[in-house]
């Protein structure tokens, strides 16, 4: 899903939508500069004349580099905490060179049905896959490993 507010409505949409929402940004800067932007640097050099000290930008931008750098950092570590940490996705079967794995709440009896029906029914079929069993209250759910964009095909 898109993750600008115009777009994620619109399933699919594209590069084209995101050209629009890039050119009605720059829109709106420049309709900003027009309307209120240059009156605001006319003012300031009308009014302050050379008693205006301009500022130096180092300062700001080293603080904004140095927060967007703390950011990446940040993400990257919340990112790589499961990976790091040996996140059990459950205990494993394997079947015909796919993966079955199955949680605490499943017995090893309903898995090993389930892998000899997926080898049965040709899933399993001497190819790497990788599914994870998994019961949530009454439900048993059946959690693939799938390709990105195999939704697309």
């Amino acid at each position: 899903m898109p993750a600008d507010a115009a777009t994620w409505l619109i399933e699919n949409s594209g590069p084209v939508i995101e050209r629009v929402m890039r050119l009605g940004g720059l829109g709106l800067l420049v309709g900003w500069y027009y309307t209120q932007g240059r009156s605001q640097a006319k003012y300031v050099k009308e009014s302050l004349r050379d008693e205006y000290d301009k500022k130096v930008w180092g300062l700001p931008l080293a603080a904004g580099f140095a927060a967007l750098g703390a950011y990446i950092v940040v993400v990257f570590v919340v990112a790589m905490v499961p990976y790091s940490t040996g996140v059990n996705h459950g205990t494993l079967l394997t079947f015909n060179k796919g993966e079955l794995y199955y949680t605490s709440s499943v017995t090893e009896v309903e898995a090993r049905k389930l892998g000899n029906y997926l080898v049965k029914e040709k899933f399993f079929n001497g190819r790497p896959k990788i599914i994870q069993l998994n019961r949530s209250g009454g439900t048993i759910e059946v959690r693939l490993v799938a390709k990105k964009g195999i939704e697309q095909d």
